[in-house]
């Protein structure tokens, strides 16, 4: 039994804590940016609607042609 239990003792031993901060700066920092998106994006939202009204900011202006033709 002690056998097993020294190679035990020896794998937590060489298990690095040092990947741990690591990990939780990358969790923090992907937290943060989601975060940010979550909060400052722009999202277009439609809408359904059985009245629709649809206006213009200005008048319609004519197009004149350079070179009289017709598109067939």
């Amino acid at each position: 039994m002690s056998v097993q239990f020294l190679r035990t003792a020896r794998s937590l031993q060489i298990d690095s804590p040092s990947r741990s901060p690591v990990a939780l700066v990358v969790g923090f920092m992907l937290l943060v940016a989601w975060g940010l998106w979550f909060f400052l994006a722009h999202i277009t939202v439609y809408r359904v609607s059985d009245q629709v009204r649809l206006e213009t900011m200005s008048r319609v202006h004519p197009a004149d042609a350079a070179i009289a033709g017709q598109i067939l």
